[in-house]
């Protein structure tokens, strides 16, 4: 729907410069209902909260008002908002008493991602998020429009036009319902679960948390098996809601190649379609945690420069492999940087004196709580004795999972105790390097090196202080264009 060019903060109407290609534009009018539906989620703790505690009137009362103030606050905020494009910008106004204006150049966006929520499915509208390079948030999210003015301002950014014509390509990775149930029972979000606790403990009246406790014990259950039971609960929880959001975020998630192009598609309640340059992949990142490492399988991330740090969309839209065994991770990996034999030479281990120099940080970690624990009360001593094998056992971890290559084209970095990750990045990405030797490296003859490319900085750790030097000098001299010496 088209309307007159709306009021510029400091021009007056009169002075505004005719529209290159189109008119000024609203968003479709669902926009109201996406931005009301989004304040209600983000105040559905409280009002659960009130409607649980408080009395019946005051509690629809609240809701009420919440729910009045935000639809009138989207309505004004509609009627506000203006978008248009040119052909070198996409430019777009808002605000009632503080009165924006944002630009956006074609050239620097990054990508156009594809939205529809449960509320965009009632009334027929998508939402377009528009990411650029460096931006630390999405840049210009049309949350509401028609699916055919959508279509058309997608392929007028991202000049992708023929994509949809294209016949499909075998997809790189496709997502099964039981790849989706083994990528959750894998995940588990133990810190989800400890943030619901805590947000209980602090919810619950005094002393409930402790009776409920009580209660569970009982009076023929020892201690131990209470913590066991207690447990035991907590990792129930946890792999259920790791299995609840991993099929929600990646129902139906497929990932192929078109082109130039990396397409995926995902999301049961919220789908999502994003499309992403191949040129403008930075690095791709291959994680393993300590369960997924016994049964042979990663996941796969790709690095790009266009998802902000505060967008909320950077670790999902960057999944490119839920979860796969690790050589079929490799291949996606491969694929998505359009190079071959990245894994030919395999990787160069750690030196044993990086292992050494772990054991003496453990060791002294380990005596250092075992000296504590003697010298605070009785009760204090068993919490530190598990201190020096548990760091022992992790420098070892930390240890076994250095490694690192340098390949014609690209640089490969291993690092990770518990989470193993491995990033490979085109030596064309690589911004700028740092070769350093800390206190403890130093006597034992060590250096590490960091890359760092847009958006994440990967390290090789732990190296022979000459063979870091030689690659500090090789990759110094392929980024200035000179020759090695």
């Amino acid at each position: 729907m088209s309307d007159p060019v709306p009021p510029r903060p400091d021009l007056s109407e009169s002075l505004l410069p005719p529209p290159a290609v189109a008119g000024w534009r609203r968003l479709h009018p669902a926009a109201v209902a996406v931005w009301t539906s989004g304040v209600i989620g983000g105040l559905a703790l409280p009002i659960v909260f009130f409607l649980l505690i408080g009395d019946g009137s005051g509690s629809i009362g609240f809701v009420a008002f919440a729910g009045g103030v935000a639809l009138v606050g989207a309505a004004v905020r509609w009627s506000r908002f203006w978008y248009r494009l040119d052909e070198r910008a996409l430019h777009l106004r808002g605000g009632l008493l503080q009165r924006w204006e944002r630009t956006i150049q074609l050239s620097r966006i990054q990508s156009v991602d594809v939205i529809q929520k449960l509320t965009h499915r009632a009334f027929g509208v998508v939402e377009l998020r528009i990411e650029v390079v460096g931006g630390q948030s999405t840049e210009a999210p049309l949350v509401a429009l028609a699916p055919d003015e959508a279509a058309r301002l997608r392929a007028l950014l991202m000049s992708d036009l023929a994509e949809e014509g294209e016949p499909s390509a075998p997809a790189l990775i496709r997502m099964r319902p039981r790849d989706l149930l083994i990528a959750g029972m894998t995940g588990g979000r133990v810190a989800v679960v400890a943030a619901m606790a805590g947000w209980a403990f602090q919810l619950l009246p005094e002393g409930t948390f402790v009776v409920n406790l009580d209660r569970l014990a009982g009076a023929d259950r020892s201690g131990l098996e209470t913590a066991w039971l207690i447990a035991g609960a907590l990792l129930g929880a946890s792999v259920l809601i790791s299995l609840v959001t991993t099929v929600v975020v990646y129902w139906g998630f497929t990932a192929h190649r078109m082109g130039d192009r990396l397409v995926i598609t995902r999301g049961l309640l919220q789908t999502r379609r994003s499309v992403v340059p191949m040129a403008r992949i930075q690095a791709v990142r291959i994680e393993e945690n300590l369960i997924r490492r016994v049964f042979g399988l990663a996941s796969v991330r790709v690095l790009t420069a266009g998802y902000g740090r505060d967008s909320g969309d950077q670790q999902q839209a960057s999944t490119l492999v839920p979860v796969a065994v690790r050589e079929r991770c490799r291949e996606v990996a491969e694929a998505a940087l359009g190079s071959d034999g990245v894994w030919d030479e395999g990787l160069r281990p750690a030196p044993t004196p990086a292992l050494v120099r772990r054991l003496v940080i453990a060791s002294a970690v380990g005596v250092t709580a075992l000296a504590l624990g003697f010298a605070l009360p009785d009760r204090a001593q068993p919490a530190t004795v598990p201190v020096l094998p548990m760091a022992i056992w992790f420098g070892y971890l930390s240890w076994r999972g250095l490694g690192h290559a340098v390949a014609a084209g690209h640089v490969v970095a291993r690092s990770g105790a518990l989470t193993r990750r491995t990033t490979v990045a085109a030596r064309a990405n690589v911004q700028h390097l740092i070769l350093h030797r800390s206190p403890t490296q130093r006597p034992f003859g060590l250096a590490s090196l960091t890359f760092a490319i847009p958006k994440a900085t990967t390290s090789v750790i732990d190296v022979d202080r000459e063979l870091a030097e030689d690659r500090f000098a090789e990759l110094a001299a392929h980024m200035s264009g000179a020759a090695p010496t």
